[in-house]
């Protein structure tokens, strides 16, 4: 008696099937096409059992891009599992009396599943460009990191490459925030996407932080509640028994460096993560929730790391030996030149900080005009630094000798090393053995990433050398 509620249509040879398909014409139950849009507002989990809304497309699972035929609204399939290749859904239609009936189906579109409850939040989400993108995009994470910059960014003329290449960028950053990134009337002051790890692609929008507050109209403490308002509503439209999974990041993540953040889950695979530390940063991130939950914990495992870090010693074509892959963190027009670099080394280590988290640690000023720039006192940041070396495996250590016997042995390990010159920290990353040479390393971007200077230079430049070690 069910299968006289079930629409399908099956293009075969059999005779059997071809008078099954013959019966279902007569008796008027073939349904031709769904309007579902696939890959589009996809649920978080895997339901045990799914009810169709309306006319849905099913495909062989042996191909899954021929469609055999239509499911009807009101019917009921149990859900196996998801297709690894196709990322169709598999679901078994039960019949009594005759054998079950196994298919594939696009992922439900939750905006047209519960129309009413979508209709409440659908002028949200068309305020937030953004956003719209990722919960609409067939792939909102996909492999090729260069597909993400070009859908959510634009052409190339409106995004410039701050970390890696335009064939393999790493960090890519939204020349002009005004138009693309407004949503719900706020104008951030930067947004960018952070493809350094590809397990873990991050779009980051800076909403407000205090060290370019004085560039910035935004009253954060009532952003904050607007967008977390928002997100809210947004969430409870679509309907999830999916928890978070940022605990397995957050377990990873330096003790000593709070993290302020409120957490929603929206489908087609977001987790959008609202951090607010009132007087300190704005921050609206979003990533991939099935990539995070993938992600293991770090553990710090002596062997492994001393053979990672001595990988990433190259030798230049000059013959300079130094670190490679170290990240890069723009720090802008704002002082924070020692965050920022703390967080370059603590970043290449593996640990998911961030500049304005390090800079609230080490209590760095703000930025309140364009002459004064702010900054961070040097008995803040060693403070700082020490109290991270309390929740990490690892101990700070000061290098008083300035020659290049005390330097390179740490190089060739493939340590960066925290130089501080007048005004200023940046990192030291390498060494020529022979031509009395230093290779440092500034935090204003990827043509600064890798500098050459005279060991003259280095010595009327040195006041301090501080290194994160193992213990």
């Amino acid at each position: 008696m069910s299968s006289m509620l079930y629409v399908y249509v099956i293009v075969t040879t059999t005779p059997f099937i071809r008078l099954l398909y013959a019966f279902f014409k007569i008796a008027g139950f073939i349904m031709i096409g769904s309007g579902m849009l696939s890959g589009q507002y996809r649920p978080l989990e895997l339901p045990k059992s799914w009810k169709f809304e309306q006319a849905t497309p099913a495909y062989s699972p042996d191909q899954p891009t021929h469609k055999l035929g239509d499911f009807q609204p009101g019917l009921q399939v149990d859900v196996l599992r998801v297709e690894p290749k196709s990322g169709k859904w598999e679901v078994q239609f039960k019949r009594y009396g005759s054998a079950d009936i196994i298919s594939l189906i696009d992922p439900p579109n939750l905006s047209l599943v519960d129309p009413a409850g979508f209709s409440r939040i659908e002028e949200l989400i068309e305020q937030f460009p953004l956003l719209k993108k990722q919960l609409e995009a067939a792939d909102p994470w996909p492999e090729d990191s260069r597909e993400l910059v070009r859908r959510l960014l634009g052409a190339a003329d409106t995004y410039s490459v701050t970390s890696g290449t335009e064939k393999a960028p790493k960090v890519v950053r939204l020349k002009s925030a005004a138009e693309l990134s407004r949503f719900w009337g706020i104008t951030p002051l930067a947004v960018y996407l952070d493809c350094s790890n590809s397990d873990s692609l991050k779009l980051v929008i800076e909403v407000w932080n205090k060290g370019d507050a004085f560039q910035s109209s935004v009253d954060p403490t009532h952003a904050a509640r607007e967008i977390a308002a928002n997100l809210q509503s947004i969430q409870s439209a679509f309907r999830t028994t999916r928890t978070d999974s940022g605990a397995s990041s957050a377990a990873s993540a330096i003790t000593a460096v709070r993290m302020h953040e409120e957490v929603s889950l929206l489908p087609n695979d977001l987790r959008l993560s609202l951090r607010y530390n009132s007087g300190e940063y704005l921050i609206l991130e979003m990533e991939s929730v099935d990539r995070l939950a993938d992600q293991a914990p770090l553990i710090y495992q002596p062997d492994q790391f001393d053979a990672l870090m001595a990988s990433r010693v190259k030798r230049s074509e000059h013959g300079h030996i130094y670190v490679s892959q170290i990240p890069m963190i723009d720090q802008g027009e704002k002082g924070y030149c020692a965050a920022a670099t703390v967080a370059r080394v603590l970043q290449y280590y593996g640990y998911p900080v961030d500049v304005h988290a390090l800079a609230d640690l080490a209590e760095t000023e703000a930025q309140y005009s364009e002459s004064d720039r702010g900054g961070t006192l040097r008995n803040n940041l060693i403070s700082a630094m020490r109290r991270i070396c309390s929740s990490t495996p690892f101990r700070l250590k000061e290098i008083t000798k300035a020659h290049p016997d005390a330097i390179r042995p740490i190089i060739e390990q493939g340590i960066p090393i925290l130089w501080f010159v007048p005004g200023h920290a940046r990192l030291l990353i390498g060494i020529h053995p022979e031509n009395n040479e230093v290779v440092f390393s500034d935090t204003w971007g990827p043509e600064y990433a890798y500098q050459v200077g005279t060991w003259e230079y280095f010595h009327n430049m040195n006041q301090e050398m501080w290194v994160f070690l193992p213990q």
